[in-house]
């Protein structure tokens, strides 16, 4: 048959040859039919992919057969394009890409075009059909296993090459023999074998399967392979001894076998606070915790320590939590009060342990009966009257309800009230100008033990004298000169130390002197000065109770200053003159004011002297 398609093509191909030597003749002889183009996609082509040919003729008489032969993998096939269409298109898929065993095996595809008039047109095109490698899916029981337990796997894998057969295999990585199976085209594409393993470490489980052209497909899990585990053992608790408030300490030691294990140690403290956890690397196989008990009391403490495989160990013990007493402060309004003062008596109370209760019992140090009330931690006051004079210590004793006492205490002075002096009476003498006057006073106290102040005005702008008076003394007596007559108004004041006070007045007479006790001062200055004899003599024989005499006198002092006198001693006496010349009413520049020569070398020499 293809002989004769093949003689025909070339009788065909012949007659266009023929006809085409005519030139212009040649469109009116009929040609043949014949191939345009032809394509194969996609080419190379994959086992069990879709191929497509697509191509074009030419035959302008006829409506051709268009026939196409695979390479043999299956029936030919043919078509008749409609009429005025000069395209065709077949598909095909290859199923195996040969039975060589080869990666790839090579076909020949033969197309023919059949007018049924002209000789047959026949084309022919290679194509390479390459091999698909299965895809192969593995999954495991598990990922971790311990010692002697079996590995369960599943796994299946697929191939475009339908009409290929497999070899598949599972290597458990642990150097044992690997597990196999062939498999036909149509058999099931799965697989489900089990392995035991019996040494830890780890591994890795490979599943392998190869088609009959050599190609392979692997997939691969990873496996974890761990010796038993062993529960940590020989848990140990030591505590120490703890004060309500305080930090109660444990401490926990432990075993293990598996030095790789970590742990979790879980605490409960006995006082109903929650569950206390901490975890432990690996290798850490002790734990030093603590924790603050609010109250007194025996506490069961427990411990559990547990591995990351869930297995554990317990173990109790007692810890013992003492009392601690309360802290007490109590603080007062005043240090010192009088009698029939009420005192507020500030307390403070502190107890580390938050539920206690307490009892308060007040003694006020004056023999009133003690007072006791319940009381809570923190601050309160309480107030007491206090009826006599002393130095009473309030005391207070705070009892905790586990029989812990804290105390404190304030001192207080009682006193009683104070007494204002009294009965101040002053008494003086009248005098002479330029005499000294005696302020002399007696007052009472009825608070024996005051001290007292005493401020004196003399009434004549002088500064205020103030005399302090010990306790008990109730009498006093101050001096002051008056140089001027008159009368005069002295008062006095006497003060406790509390502030009470008395104050009384009473007049003083300051009489003007005599002539005569002029002249006797007068002879008393001149005979207290420093002078030389004859100097001194000289004036006192001019001293007398006359105007003559006081004008006389009056120029010698002026004739000797600077010279036998100082400016000093010639006020001195000037003053004087001036008072007795006053006293006789003597005509008025009696005695000089003029102000004396500077004195000389000679007079300041004599004056030395």
């Amino acid at each position: 048959m293809k002989a004769q398609l093949r003689a025909a093509l070339v009788a065909a191909l012949a007659i266009v040859v023929v006809g085409a030597s005519f030139g212009s003749r040649a469109s009116a002889v009929p040609t043949g039919p014949m191939f345009v183009s032809l394509a194969i996609d996609p080419s190379p082509a994959n086992e069990g992919q879709v191929v497509t040919l697509t191509g074009q003729y030419s035959d302008p008489d006829q409506m051709p057969l268009v026939t196409i032969d695979w390479g043999g993998v299956q029936a030919q096939e043919s078509l008749s394009p409609p009429f005025g269409v000069d395209t065709f298109s077949f598909k095909t898929v290859y199923k195996d890409d040969g039975r060589s065993g080869t990666p790839q095996d090579v076909y020949t595809v033969t197309l023919w075009l059949d007018d049924g008039v002209n000789p047959m047109a026949q084309q022919t095109l290679t194509l390479v059909v390459r091999n698909v490698a299965p895809t192969v899916t593995m999954s495991a029981s598990a990922a971790q296993l311990l010692d002697h337990d079996t590995l369960f796997v599943h796994g299946s894998f697929t191939d475009p090459g339908v009409l290929d057969t497999f070899q598949a295999s599972v290597d458990w990585g642990d150097g044992s023999s690997p597990w196999t199976q062939s498999y036909k085209a149509t058999d099931a594409k799965t697989f489900s074998p089990s392995h035991p393993y019996l040494v830890p470490g780890t591994y890795t489980v490979t599943a392998t399967v190869t088609d009959d052209d050599s190609g392979v497909g692997t997939a691969q899990v990873a496996l974890l392979v761990q010796s038993p585990n062993h529960a940590p053992t020989n848990l140990a608790l030591t505590t120490g001894a703890a004060l309500e408030g305080g930090s109660a300490g444990l401490s926990a030691t432990f075993a293990d076998l598996d030095a790789a294990d970590t742990h979790r140690i879980s605490l409960t403290w006995g006082d109903g606070t929650p569950v206390e956890t901490h975890d432990l690397a690996a290798g850490i196989l002790v734990f030093d915790g603590s924790h603050v008990f609010a109250n007194t009391g025996s506490y069961h403490v427990d411990a559990t320590v547990t591995d990351g495989a869930g297995a554990s160990t317990s173990a109790s013990a007692t810890l013992a939590v003492a009392n601690v007493p309360p802290t007490v402060g109590v603080s007062l309004s005043s240090s010192s009060v009088l009698e029939g003062d009420t005192v507020m008596i500030s307390v403070t109370v502190h107890d580390p342990g938050t539920g206690d209760t307490f009892t308060a019992t007040f003694d006020f140090g004056d023999g009133s009966a003690p007072l006791a009330q319940s009381v809570s931690a923190g601050t309160f006051s309480v107030s007491h009257q206090f009826m006599t004079a002393g130095t009473p210590t309030v005391s207070l004793s705070v009892a905790d309800r586990d029989g812990g006492v804290g105390t404190a205490s304030a001192s207080l002075t009682v006193q009683a009230p104070n007494h204002a002096p009294a009965d101040l009476v002053l008494s003086v003498n009248a005098i002479s100008e330029g005499g000294t006057a005696t302020l002399s006073g007696t007052f009472s106290d009825l608070d024996a033990t005051d001290t007292h102040s005493v401020t004196v005005k003399w009434g004549d702008g002088s500064p205020i004298v103030r005399l302090d008076l010990g306790a008990g003394a109730t009498t006093f007596s101050v001096t002051h000169p008056f140089n001027t007559a008159g009368a005069y108004t002295l008062g006095a004041t006497v003060s406790d130390a509390a502030g009470a006070a008395v104050t009384s007045t009473t007049t003083l007479t300051v009489n003007a002197r005599t002539s005569q006790q002029l002249v006797d001062g007068l002879v008393a200055l001149l005979q207290s000065l420093p002078l030389d004899g004859g100097t001194k003599n000289s004036l006192l024989t001019k001293v007398d109770d006359t105007c003559t005499a006081m004008k006389t006198l009056s120029n010698e002092v002026a004739a000797q200053s600077g010279k036998k006198l100082t400016t000093d001693q010639v006020g001195l006496i000037t003053v004087q003159m001036s008072t007795l010349s006053a006293a006789l009413s003597c005509p008025t520049g009696t005695v000089s004011t003029a102000k004396p020569n500077a004195p000389t070398a000679a007079s300041r020499a004599t004056n030395l002297r």
